[in-house]
């Protein structure tokens, strides 16, 4: 009777959240309480919220049809308009929209009302690197350098690798040693990062053609500005010219070869026009001019994989592994190429020689412990790898996953459960963990 009735409750309720004209989570109500409930609900859910979402997209494509046709014709103030009614819609584009808007204000500079719709853009997504660089381009240009060098570090702590932001992190910083702008004759033009920030806004608006008038205009006063000559490459990338964009990139190269940027655009390049074999050569190139450019080597071997040549890739970084022996990027990545491959005794022999090297890698020691819950004879050293490398990553779902694996082959299923359920909590929408629950339960 007790069944009977929560079965009637479960159907009442669950046709309430499909039909009601609210929105919410019914997770909240059946998470873990059952097995079929916490598999199912989010097949209720999805189906809800893609209903919605229909219908808000739809709204929303029309209206950046609309925006896009107003700034063609060079009406800004209309597009702020429609633009504000698209961001305030509750959608995945919500941010992009956003930011679209705090670009055009920017264009308009209203940089007070461009810093308000970046505050509730990184209110809500405060790891933002876009958002984070146009505050900081807003403060350039009000000539608050210290504001600006605040927010570009913002930027450069989620994006460590951002050469663009580095360089005006740099340029700022000399500013401020001076405590002086660097006032420019008009015959000099204007500073590369400066003519920089206004193109990539210009880009942001899809206005190719000024960018590329404002670049030409500029090159003229320094004909050889690797970073100028950059922007011209990549306008001439976006015009659709694809053969002068190679040889801007290439140009770019010949006078600062340790460019990796100028690398990854190329290669880039290459890919979208479907020549894999020329973009593999430019990251073999790009990773054969310094040591530290493994990450390089990396890029191609990944090229070899897109194009289904597995063998190829193993081989590839291998070869290259015998020039860099110690390297932690080349032994976890071949590491991991070879369990993929399910040759276990390679990848296990790659992953303990990076442990050896590096004691603190916990993907290695998840791995490795991994490998100790397809053998009976190891579990005890398994589990004690899996907590150290959840000591060192404790918010890795996949790292209580092994945890869980390897206390269900030792018979522990309370652990097991226990410890499933964590990752579950980390990533709710994943199937696999949820399928590893019920196999937990069902023994």
């Amino acid at each position: 009777m007790r069944f009977y009735r929560k079965s009637i409750f479960t159907i009442v309720f669950l046709t309430f959240c499909i039909y009601s004209p609210f929105s919410f989570d019914i997770s909240s109500f059946c998470f873990f309480e059952n097995e079929n409930c916490s598999l199912f609900h989010f097949n209720i859910l999805e189906c809800r919220t893609n209903r919605e979402n229909k219908i808000i997209n739809d709204e929303i494509k029309v209206l950046e049809k609309k925006i896009q046709f107003l700034l063609n014709k060079g009406k800004r103030k209309e597009a702020i308009q429609v633009l504000k009614k698209a961001s305030s819609l509750v959608s995945d584009r919500q941010s992009i929209l956003k930011l679209k808007l705090a670009n055009l204000y920017f264009l308009q500079s209203k940089f007070s009302k461009a810093l308000v719709s970046l505050r509730e853009l990184l209110f809500t997504e405060p790891k933002n690197v876009e958002a984070w660089i146009l505050a900081g381009d807003i403060y350039f240009k009000r000539k608050d350098f210290r504001k600006a060098l605040e927010n570009y570090k913002s930027a450069l702590n989620y994006d460590q690798k951002d050469t663009v932001v580095r360089g005006r992190i740099n340029l700022i910083k000399s500013i401020i040693l001076k405590q002086n702008f660097p006032k420019q004759k008009a015959s000099n033009g204007s500073h590369p990062i400066v003519i920089s920030i206004e193109v990539e806004r210009l880009f942001f608006l899809k206005n190719y053609e000024k960018a590329k008038l404002l670049i030409e205009k500029n090159l003229k006063f320094n004909p050889k500005s690797p970073k100028l000559l950059l922007l011209k490459a990549k306008t001439y990338e976006k015009l659709g010219f694809r053969s002068k964009a190679i040889k801007g990139y290439k140009n770019v190269l010949k006078i600062n070869p340790d460019w990796l940027d100028v690398y990854d655009s190329l290669a880039g390049l290459y890919l979208r026009a479907g020549m894999f074999r020329k973009a593999i050569n430019v990251y073999k190139v790009a990773g054969a001019i310094h040591k530290t450019n493994v990450d390089m080597y990396l890029k191609a071997a990944k090229l070899y994989q897109k194009k289904g040549l597995f063998k190829g890739s193993r081989q590839f970084l291998e070869k290259i592994l015998k020039k860099h022996p110690d390297s932690k990027l080349l032994l976890s990545e071949l590491g991991e190429l070879f369990w993929k491959a399910k040759q276990i005794d390679k990848s296990k022999k790659y992953y303990e020689k990076l442990l050896l090297n590096f004691p603190d890698s916990h993907r290695a020691m998840n791995r490795l412990a991994w490998f100790c819950s397809l053998k009976m004879n190891c579990l005890d050293e398994g589990i004690k790898m899996s907590r150290k490398s959840l000591e060192l990553s404790p918010d890795n779902p996949s790292y209580f996953d092994t945890l869980a694996e390897l206390h269900y082959k030792k018979g522990e299923l309370k652990k097991s459960y226990q410890y499933i359920k964590k990752a579950i909590l980390i990533e709710p929408k994943n199937m696999y963990y949820r399928l590893q629950l019920r196999k937990f339960k069902k023994k």
